[in-house]
Parts: C-alpha cells; structure tokens; sequence
C-alpha cells in the first residue's frame, strides 16, 4: 500500500498513513489509542522490507555489470512491485548520497557496546519479571537495574 520510492517513513503523507489506519481498523479488531503505535509498527515493518530487498537483490549485483541487467526487472517473489517503482528503488540505493548516509549509519551502528536483549518482552514485561522475581514494588526497580538485566544474555 505504500510504494518502496519513499525514502523515509516521514516522507509518506499524512493522508497514506490515514488511509493505511482505516484499513487495519476496517480488518482488525484494535483500540483506537494504539493508532500511534500501530502506525509506527508498519513503518518498521515497511522499512524492514526495503532492508531485505536491498539486501537479497541489489547489494549483491550493484558492482556486477552482468548481475545488474537483472535489477531491471522486480524480483519475481515481489509481484506487487511495480516495474516503474522497482527502477527507482534502484536508482536510490544504487546512488552515490545513498551509499554515504549508509556508511554513516554503519559508523554509528559499530559503536554500540550494549545492545538489549529483550527481544520482544520490553521493559514493562521485565519490570514485572522483576518483581516477581524479588518481590520488590514497580516503584522500587530503578533504570539501572532495568538497564542492565536488558543487556544481559540469558
């Protein structure tokens, strides 16, 4: 529903993101105040699919020049893209701005020591975890004790 030559999630309009809300309200049974949250769930999800084909069909044959007549045409598993779109896509991650903003990235991603493990739990989910666990109140576990059991592997 939301076409892959977006460059950002911000950049789709308010009236997308409108449309896309009275979709999942119209198929799915979801309270009206998640509507924040369910709206930024389907960015992330939209951006992980630009991710994976970005991944699985353009960094492996951009350098290629036999490999990149197949970038003319979407993959095939993807029939909903249109041709059209696809070319564009292309032209975006194949760029030259695009290439920098993703070494940027990577540079910022290679400095994190301490990535959380929570997986899908959340922090509410350990809190109560916690509490359970040591019998103190919500009130008593402060940040730092969240902090680090987040970051611990299990």
């Amino acid at each position: 529903m939301i076409p892959i030559t977006y460059t950002t999630w911000p950049k789709v309009g308010k009236e997308r993101k409108e449309e896309l809300w009275q979709y999942v309200m119209a198929h799915f049974v979801v309270d009206p105040k998640s509507r924040k949250q369910t709206i930024q769930s389907i960015g992330t999800k939209w951006r992980n699919v630009k991710h994976t084909l970005y991944r699985d069909y353009i960094e492996t044959q951009k350098n290629d020049p036999e490999e990149k007549k197949i970038l003319l045409n979407p993959p095939l598993k993807y029939p909903f893209l249109k041709k059209e779109d696809w070319k564009l896509f292309v032209s975006q991650r194949t760029s030259k701005q695009w290439e920098e903003t993703s070494k940027k990235a990577k540079k910022v991603r290679a400095h994190h020591k301490y990535n959380h493990h929570l997986s899908r739990k959340g922090y509410a989910r350990l809190t109560t975890e916690i509490m359970q666990e040591t019998g103190l109140e919500e009130e008593e576990i402060d940040r730092a004790m969240l902090w680090k059991r987040a970051r611990e592997l299990n």
